[in-house]
């Protein structure tokens, strides 16, 4: 694998990390992937700034780079969501998308079936703080946001999920 440019190096550690070789919160080590794949440093950085920007890593000083949680990758990119139908496609198989775009109601009946006492329990509050707003007084906006965020995540649907980022 000598000479691996940095976009072939982002494909192979981007999958790894959607397939769960590297787990949320680990450490991505720059000089153990270096060595496996027979990458230089300059390939590595850019492939690690090529992940960094489709949501899958994060690089801090001190801290490392680390594989963010699910819900924070970007879904809807075109490398991610191919990443993604190649690791789990008998899972969404099992658990098609049936939303048109703009289909609040379709999210909604799908959130309503797979809700859980924590989505329900954030539905509710932003909706009371929409109520609290709607006079002008504090963020509307905000809690009109975080309700139909909610009602995405309460979908289980981690792609519909995505489109409240």
């Amino acid at each position: 694998m000598s000479r691996r440019s940095d976009a072939q190096l982002a494909a192979r550690l981007g999958r790894d990390i959607v397939n769960g070789v590297f787990r949320r919160g680990r450490c991505c080590r720059a000089r153990r992937n270096g060595e496996r794949f027979s990458a230089s440093r300059t390939a590595l950085r850019e492939a690690y700034s090529k992940l960094s920007g489709k949501g899958l890593i994060v690089a801090r000083p001190r801290i490392g780079t680390r594989v963010r949680l699910r819900a924070d990758w970007n879904l809807l990119d075109p490398d991610v969501l191919a990443w993604r139908l190649g690791s789990e496609r008998r899972a969404l198989r099992r658990r098609p998308v049936h939303l048109a775009p703009g289909d609040r109601a379709g999210a909604a009946e799908i959130a309503a079936t797979s809700r859980t006492a924590n989505s329900l329990g954030r539905i509710a509050d932003a909706f009371g703080r929409m109520e609290q707003f709607k006079s002008g007084d504090g963020d509307l906006i905000g809690a009109d946001v975080d309700f139909h965020v909610a009602i995405l995540e309460a979908t289980g649907n981690s792609f519909l999920a995505a489109l409240g980022a």
